[in-house]
């Protein structure tokens, strides 16, 4: 075959598909990649953020709009796209093509990794066989105008015939199987030797394989294996129906413009606090809150996604599912096996098998995981009960149905949705019926024709066949202000929804819960976090606070700060001429710092304490429990809790004073180095570097020696002299279950514990673990909701816990 390399003028007929992209798959060793792309500039309208070397989107505002994404052209990218890179085993293949019209994609990006569906391979090929007519098909679902021809001329040719009578599944992801068989039938089912691989093994798949490979339309991935299960890329298809067509010589055009395209969506789903979509490079991406790591999508190529409370699962190209985020119950455990389809809830998740049976996991408190015998085509995980449309197309609900959610009406289905306490389905006449609680609306459907309904936490929307979107229901937060324009799918969420919009990008309203997380670029000295919001003093000394601002509790002032503290809904510092100033929410006086020079300052509850020059303290703001009461004496530090205080004088002894309910204030005897005050209890270091604990039952000390001790609000965390951490109290199945290795500090926040290890890296977990992001880190402070950590570069970096 020669191949030359000069300009050629590139023939583009309209688009024929939408580009499909998804994430590299190498299936085969003659056809594996090589090729690198340029990441992406971050220029995204709201913010942007790089995870495992991906530069990802974060939509967070109210009606907020995907951003523009220039993705560059890899170097020496020809064939007239900007993501064809010369060299690669698909150049040919995708030129000869563009010069035969076959894939007919218009614009300037081939998106060679994109996924191709059943119904995107029939065009192709009717396009190599230059479309043929043939009687109209008898499919129901095949509702894309441009694959009808397609369709009709393989299953006339019977080439293929469909998944049933009337169904042809064209967005069902095409395999290397399935490929091929088409094309032994397009070639009249040639004889050939038998194939030498392993993992074929269905009747259907012995010829055409063993033809495909004795033709070398496909060579397998290795001398004993095919992997006829693994899915399509657009790049394998070219290069499949090229080699099928003998290799033609082809003229390669050298240049390409730049690959410029907006980030567009196959699918989105609204979750707790977050959203995670299918891009049309098959990869998920996912925003919002990530206290649990829900937002941390896996790599990977996906045909659907689905945000759950704080765990999201996704439908693998391999059929497989897989979970993240917070894992209690265990939600996040999918089990093994082929899925159709999943779903993920508030506390558990269901799936519909490739058998089509619906399985469950996760919490069992009212039954949710318990699905029922019978076949279905979907499933919908809510808030603690379950729906499903079962084949014979009625509806079936478990789980919890103290307002009638689980009571699903009679009639014919085409699709049901499980909300918070009520359901919704869309009937076999288009209709939307919803059951269940009704004290917002949620229930009371409108009267109209439906493509789709989606029911959320007291709110319900739906995409009626005119593509306008329509919500009804609680609107608290503008989750029901559905915005004008096309769309293909919409789905509802705990206080927003989002949408694909008929151009495939993603529009989201409700909703947009403070960035508490979303430390400021810069170097720190230090870091505190606080329930809702965090503060920093920089590098400059000046202090900047982040998260929410009600009562302008992020509002830090101007001037230079030695070191600040977040306390529940405001905040305290004590700056270079060691004075105190406070800020944010000042009912009982807690924002009102006295006069006087300060050595150090703490924020608690609804009161402050700090430690003056002459190593006095004193306390201001709620003093019902006389927790600003402070006692006379010299100290070393001062810890402000949740209702009382406690502080190491300088003869090392403890002495606490405030809410004293739980024996939190009643500080024992012997010499400290530090103390800690949390919730309902106390914890402290003593001088033969023993622990000890006192207030609530959850204070009970594992035996040994330790460097530090930090009380959280109902459990307690300390370092040991060894660099391992213990913890103990409340949820000590998940805070005591601490990861392995050593440990330089640690920091016990309300449900959560977070500690930097000998590596300085950062390692956090509750009942489940919570992923901790990357990096080195000097320090780290676990708040009531989040944690916020300095790295060794004095960058600051903060995760949320919710």
């Amino acid at each position: 075959m020669s191949v030359t390399r000069q300009k050629k003028t590139l023939r583009r007929q309209p688009p024929i598909l939408p580009v499909n992209a998804t994430p590299k798959i190498v299936s085969n060793r003659v056809e594996a990649t090589t090729g690198t792309t340029s990441p992406p500039p971050p220029q995204f309208v709201v913010d942007s953020f790089t995870r495992r070397n991906r530069c990802r989107s974060v939509l967070l505002g109210c009606f907020a709009v995907v951003a523009l994404l220039a993705t560059a052209s890899p170097a020496g990218a020809v064939a007239g796209y900007g993501d064809v890179a010369d060299g690669q085993y698909y150049t040919e293949p995708v030129q000869w093509s563009v010069d035969n019209n076959i894939t007919g994609i218009d614009g300037n990006c081939f998106s060679p990794d994109a996924v191709v569906t059943r119904g995107e391979a029939s065009v192709y090929m009717w396009n190599m066989q230059n479309q043929p007519t043939a009687p109209a098909h008898r499919f129901e679902d095949v509702t894309v105008e441009n694959q009808n021809a397609a369709v009709s001329w393989m299953s006339h040719t019977e080439i293929t015939t469909g998944t049933s009578a009337t169904t042809f599944a064209p967005d069902t992801a095409l395999t290397r199987a399935h490929l091929v068989t088409f094309l032994w039938r397009l070639a009249d089912k040639p004889p050939a030797p038998t194939h030498p691989f392993e993992d074929v093994q269905a009747e259907w798949q012995q010829s055409s394989v063993a033809w495909a490979a004795h033709r070398e339309i496909t060579t397998g991935t290795t001398s004993t294996t095919f992997a006829p299960d693994t899915t399509l890329t657009r790049a394998h298809l070219v290069t499949f129906l090229y080699r099928y067509q003998n290799k033609p010589n082809v003229t390669i055009n050298p240049t390409s413009p730049q690959c410029d395209t907006n980030p567009t969506f196959k699918t989105v789903s609204a979750g707790g606090d977050h959203s995670c979509g299918v891009m049309t490079d098959s990869t998920v991406t996912c925003w919002g809150s990530n206290g649990s790591g829900q937002s941390d999508a896996p790599d990977g190529g996906f045909t659907s996604v689905s945000a759950g409370g704080r765990h999201s699962c996704g439908v693998k190209t391999d059929n497989t599912v897989t979970c993240w985020g917070r894992n209690s119950f265990p939600r996040a455990d999918a089990p093994d096996g082929g899925f159709k389809s999943v779903s993920a809830g508030r506390e558990h998740s269901c799936g519909v098998m490739t058998d089509s049976t619906v399985t469950c996991w996760g919490s069992i408190w009212s039954g949710q995981p318990d699905a029922p015998d019978g076949g279905f085509t979907s499933v919908s995980a809510g808030g603690g009960h379950s729906c499903g449309v079962m084949t014979d197309s009625t509806v079936t609900c478990w789980g919890r149905n103290g307002t009638g959610q689980a009571d699903a009406p009679d009639g014919g289905f085409k699709t049901v949705s499980a909300g918070g306490s009520h359901s919704c389905g869309v009937m076999t006449d288009s209709t939307v019926t919803c059951w269940g609680y009704n004290g917002f609306g949620e229930a009371d459907a409108p009267a109209g024709v439906f493509k789709s309904v989606s029911a959320g936490i007291s709110y319900s929307c739906g995409v009626m066949t005119d593509s306008t979107v329509t919500c009804w229901g609680s609107n608290g937060s503008g989750q029901a202000d559905a915005p004008a324009g096309a769309f293909k799918s919409v789905s509802a969420g705990n206080e927003h929804s989002c949408g694909v919009k008929t151009d495939n990008t993603v529009t989201c309203w409700g909703r947009n819960s403070f960035p508490r997380a979303d430390a400021p670029a810069g170097a720190f000295k230090s870091v505190s976090a606080g329930r809702e919001h965090s503060c920093g003093v920089k590098a400059d000394s000046t202090v900047t606070c982040w998260g929410w601002n009600d009562s302008g509790r992020a509002d830090a002032p101007d001037g230079g700060f030695e070191t600040v503290s977040v306390g529940r809904d405001h905040s305290c510092g004590v700056k270079t001429d060691n004075t105190v100033t406070c800020w944010g929410l000042n009912n009982f006086g807690r924002a009102d710092a006295p006069d006087g020079g300060f050595e150090t300052v703490s924020a608690g509850g609804g009161h402050s304490c700090g430690v003056k020059t002459d190593n006095t303290v004193t306390c201001w703001g709620l003093n019902e429990d006389g927790q600003a009461d402070a006692p006379e004496g010299g100290f070393e530090t001062v810890s402000a809790g949740g209702g009382h205080s406690c502080g190491v004088k300088t003869d090392n002894t403890v002495t606490c004073w405030g809410l004293n309910e739980d024996g939190q204030a009643d500080a024992p005897e012997g010499g400290f180095e530090t103390v800690s005050a949390g919730g309902g209890h106390s914890c402290g270091v003593k001088t033969d570097n023993t622990v000890t604990c006192w207030g609530s039952n959850w204070a009970d000390v594992p035996a040994g020696v330790f460097k530090f001790v930090s009380a959280g609000n109902s459990h307690s965390c300390g370092v040991m002299t060894d660099s391992t951490v213990a913890c103990w109290g409340y949820y000590v199945d998940g805070e005591a279950d601490v990861r392995k290795g050593g440990f330089k500090s640690v920091s016990a926040g309300y449900l959560h514990s977070c500690g930097v290890k000998t590596d300085n890296t950062v390692a956090c977990w509750d009942n489940d673990w919570v992923d901790a992001p990357a990096g080195a880190f000097t320090t780290v402070s676990a708040g009531l909701d989040r944690s916020c950590g300095v790295k060794t570069d004095n960058a600051v970096t903060c995760g949320v816990f919710r």
